[in-house]
């Protein structure tokens, strides 16, 4: 069965040299990395939990440590950079970022959370979002620290992250 949150062929080219490519010496894998990606974005779409994978899909068992270890080894960095690169070529661009833009926003949060600060400017105890995005809109980064960060101690963070 087929469901909106597979990849088709064409996607699944544009990512495919971002995974770990098979060890001749060891036995073949069971479930394509294709397939695994695929029970992985329909859980993110649907908000399912993981143990309620329909059973087109690989057992949850085996599709969660996957997730765990690509998370662990920053497997996605790569590929949304290729992504990303391919996006500004496809667009007339170069494929380096040579400009991004800046934005935040100041949000309450809860008691509970790790780690809160104060926005004086806008009155807000809690957290804040910083968001860098490139001349197309496409994100670079993204960070949430305690309110009380000034934009441009995030700005030189994130710049030293991704320029």
């Amino acid at each position: 069965m087929r469901y909106t949150t597979d990849l088709t062929d064409t996607e699944w080219e544009l990512i495919d040299c971002g995974f770990p490519k098979r060890a001749k010496t060891r036995r073949p894998r069971q479930r394509s990395y294709r397939k695994l990606l695929n029970a992985m974005f329909y859980v993110v779409r649907t908000a399912c939990p993981w143990r309620n994978l329909p059973k087109d899909f690989a057992p949850w068992q085996t599709v969660y440590p996957y997730y765990q270890r690509w998370k662990r080894n920053q497997l996605w960095k790569p590929i949304h950079t290729h992504l990303g690169e391919h996006l500004r070529q496809v667009e007339g661009r170069k494929r380096q970022v040579s400009a991004a833009s800046l934005d935040s926003q100041s949000v309450k949060s809860s008691e509970c959370s790790a780690e809160r600060g104060d926005d004086a400017g806008k009155q807000v105890n809690g957290r804040k979002r910083h968001m860098l995005v490139d001349t197309l809109g496409l994100v670079l980064g993204v960070m949430i620290p305690p309110a009380n960060l000034q934009d441009r101690d995030a700005a030189r963070q994130l710049r030293t992250l991704f320029f």
